[in-house]
């Protein structure tokens, strides 16, 4: 094995399967739609992690049973919000630099459904080298196709 193909090996091993996907998608010279939608693919069925606000037991006592309350981090950023999504704890955990944050694991189904509809942007793996802004139009398109497959 040369070296070129000893770091590509390590180098790739450092890589998340989102990334890998997304590397695809931003290296190709034209748009290519079939890996756009392999992607999108990918990100709702992976598992993200979601940071969020601690409750105090007030506003534990305030939420039913039967409620999910789910208060995610909102970061602004010029005039625009956002949710943070991570695809690994460990770079949640780097996000974070030690604060004191939980998260809720969810697939990026449930995240799309759950925070689509609120006009926040979201961002997966930010501070990483392969970070990627879901624009609200991207994030209604995914939304309509969830929908879509739930009717069918």
């Amino acid at each position: 094995m040369s070296f070129g193909q000893m770091y590509w090996w390590r180098f790739s091993h450092m890589l998340s399967v989102l990334d890998q996907a997304y590397i695809g998608v931003l290296a190709s010279e034209e748009p290519d739609e079939e890996l756009e939608l392999d992607y999108y693919d990918l990100f709702l069925n992976s598992v993200l992690y979601v940071p969020t606000h601690k409750m105090n037991e007030e506003e534990r006592a305030s939420v039913s049973e039967d409620d999910i309350a789910i208060v995610p981090v909102i970061v602004e950023d010029e005039g625009r919000q956002y949710i943070m999504l991570f695809d690994s704890k460990e770079r949640l955990k780097e996000w974070t630099d030690g604060e004191a944050f939980e998260a809720v694991e969810m697939r990026g189904c449930d995240a799309i459904n759950i925070f689509g509809a609120e006009n926040y942007h979201m961002m997966l793996n930010v501070m990483s080298e392969h970070q990627k802004e879901f624009s609200l139009e991207e994030i209604q398109f995914l939304l309509s196709n969830i929908r879509e497959e739930k009717k069918a």
